[in-house]
């Protein structure tokens, strides 16, 4: 496969970085900051403001400018921080990278921007502050909208529609799963789900995606736990099945326990047949071990992998490796580092949004036993203090159909095939999360031959979904559910 048709992936992400470097690495923006706001020192531009923003005011990592600290708001602790790093949450450690003038620095600026752009009432970790919901109607290439706000909800996570048109959403770090009927968010949870292990920092989430069989009426779950502490020492994503009656969480089945380094990933799509794809993320590895030989590598393990299994969590017969002794039967591809987004066209192709380190993000069309190259090829750079690119090329290894530098943090995926938005019809919806974009992609075959950005400037936004009314649902951190609606 070919990114882009006749271009090249370098050429692709060349251009995308020239046409992003304006607002992803100008340090401030001064829409979002006040006048007097300080200005940000060297360091914090170069390793910082890509995952925690700008100003401290959060991004694809946690808000870092607030009335405390998970680890410790004082000088020392917040210089401890940024030496050790947390690994295991993919923050690296930066003693080899900054200088101690250079941490001194981050740590001043950081205290007069608090000074600067007071912490309202009610802030949280890792929760933004500005909806930004457009306003009157929104013209995209080749549609017209308006946006919706259906409901507000807490850090929502995934997002699924039950065949009587009601919608499941999980709010990761509460735990727990809603209910939207008659575009009323119920007052009252599911009472009875899986739950995960409750949060000890800011990146975890207890309860992540949610999914329906498209025939059965099965709901589908996936949690988190423990999968926080010292590198090295793992969690666990679990994925179970169940139904509703009643409000209540019945019929409770695990199909699935698998190690996990973070709480993320754990996406859950079906295809056509109802076999169930789920996603898993990478693991760091101690740099005396060999890049083919880390998790995403090994068919042994079951990190950085889509695994494929019947919908009573059976291995199916035709899996790529069943027959092989040595490797994790469930695997359906490899190489993955942090895939968070997975659709299945009306072809019955799958579509895997992942991000990459320090760009490189990639969206993938899955097929069965192929190896998508991670760590060995990217088209980002590592989380370490060598100035060297990565590899971007393996003859056994795949090219993404779309790459994208700097990285816009990709995470929920919808194919668009409803009838509300004719024109918009076999098109790929892709959500990001430092960007806050939601990007439409359409194909000539396996290769995308256009690209727009139909929204920018909302929160990080977690999923998109299509719903039977065929508009287009949004769940992101501050506004929580909304919806695209024709603009007639």
């Amino acid at each position: 496969m070919k990114p882009f048709g006749n271009l090249s992936a370098q050429s692709v992400t060349l251009a995308l970085a020239l046409a992003l470097s304006a607002s992803s690495i100008s340090g401030y923006s001064p829409s979002t900051h006040a006048a007097d706001a300080p200005t940000p020192p060297k360091a914090y531009v170069q390793h910082c403001a890509a995952c925690h923003g700008a100003g401290g005011e959060g991004g694809t990592g946690p808000r870092i400018i607030g009335p405390g600290w998970q680890h410790g708001g004082d000088d020392e602790s917040m210089t401890t921080s940024i030496q050790r790093g947390f690994p295991q949450s993919g923050m690296p450690p930066f003693d080899a990278i900054l200088k101690a003038d250079e941490i001194k620095a981050v740590i001043a600026f950081l205290r007069a921007q608090m000074r600067a752009s007071p912490v309202p009432v009610g802030w949280a970790p890792g929760i933004g502050d500005k909806a930004n919901i457009p306003e009157g109607v929104v013209k995209s290439a080749v549609e017209s909208f308006r946006v919706e706000s259906i409901a507000m909800l807490k850090l929502p996570y995934g997002m699924a529609f039950l065949p009587d048109g009601r919608l499941l959403v999980t709010e990761s770090r509460e735990g727990t799963l809603r209910i939207v009927e008659n575009g009323k968010l119920l007052p009252e949870p599911v009472i009875g789900t899986p739950l995960g292990e409750p949060p000890r920092d800011h990146f975890r989430r207890r309860m992540l995606d949610v999914a329906v069989h498209p025939s059965n009426g099965w709901i589908y779950l996936s949690t988190s736990e423990g999968a926080d502490g010292p590198p090295g020492i793992t969690g666990q994503i679990t994925l179970s099945r169940g139904h509703i009656r009643d409000g209540h969480w019945v019929d409770s089945e695990v199909l699935l326990e698998l190690p996990s380094p973070e709480g993320s990933g754990a996406r859950i799509a079906f295809d056509k047949q109802g076999r169930v794809y789920f996603s898993t993320v990478h693991a760091p590895s101690g740099e005396d071990i060999p890049l083919e030989k880390t998790g995403p590598q090994d068919l042994s393990s079951s990190y950085g992998k889509i695994l494929r299994l019947m919908d009573d969590g059976s291995v199916p017969a035709d899996n790529p490796f069943v027959d092989n002794k040595e490797a994790n039967p469930y695997v359906w591809s490899y190489g993955l580092r942090s895939p968070l987004g997975l659709s299945v066209d009306n072809q019955d192709r799958l579509w895997v949004a992942e991000q990459g380190p320090r760009g490189g993000d990639e969206l993938n069309l899955i097929l069965p036993g192929r190896n998508y190259g991670w760590p060995v090829i990217t088209w980002g750079h590592p989380y370490d203090s060598k100035p060297n690119s990565s590899n971007t090329n393996h003859p056994k290894m795949e090219q993404p159909v779309v790459s994208w530098v700097p990285s816009p943090a990709l995470s929920g995926t919808a194919f668009y095939d409803a009838d509300a938005f004719p024109r918009w019809k076999n098109s790929l919806f892709v959500a990001s999360l430092k960007q806050k974009t939601l990007y439409r992609i359409t194909f000539d075959g396996d290769m995308a031959n256009l690209q727009e950005i139909i929204l920018s400037n909302l929160d990080r936004i977690r999923d998109v979904e299509v719903g039977p009314d065929g508009y287009l649902y949004l769940i992101n951190d501050n506004s929580g559910l909304l919806r695209l609606v024709p603009a007639s």
